[in-house]
């Protein structure tokens, strides 16, 4: 609605897509405004941000979290803490916004109100999994 009533505005340059699939409402007024949008780099799907509900049975994989959304923040707190008990050893390749971040697992985690955390997690702890077979493990080996 303020990109609407904004009559000052005559560009739209992004250079990624923070806001997911609020690009189509930004396109739709840019088309009616006749403003000039340019979006390079920003396919709608660009980002596909975690919000459904974490995998507590293998925690393994990639992640993409807005930190303005407040269940991507609910569903990131236990990856902080098992961030915080193996000293930060099974988070790997972060970065906020596109810009490398380092953590400091010393210290408490303070991240900032909004932006996008991308990070690749690995689950340390031993799965309560059975384990193969001798014997089984021979035939995979043939």
């Amino acid at each position: 609605s303020s990109l609407k009533a904004n009559s000052g505005l005559e560009c739209i340059i992004m250079r990624w897509n923070p806001l997911r699939n609020g690009v189509r409402s930004i396109m739709q007024v840019a088309k009616i405004k006749g403003l000039k949008a340019q979006l390079d780099h920003c396919g709608l799907n660009s980002i596909d941000l975690q919000s459904e509900t974490l995998n507590s049975s293998c925690l393994t994989g990639p992640y993409v979290f807005d930190l303005a959304n407040h269940e991507h923040r609910s569903n990131l707190k236990p990856l902080i803490e098992h961030g915080y008990r193996s000293g930060g050893e099974n988070w790997r390749n972060e970065s906020l916004d596109g810009q490398r971040l380092a953590i400091n697992w010393n210290d408490k985690l303070s991240l900032p109100d909004n932006g996008v955390l991308r990070f690749d997690f690995i689950d340390l702890e031993i799965a309560d999994i059975p384990t193969i077979s001798k014997e089984d493990f021979r035939r995979l080996r043939k």
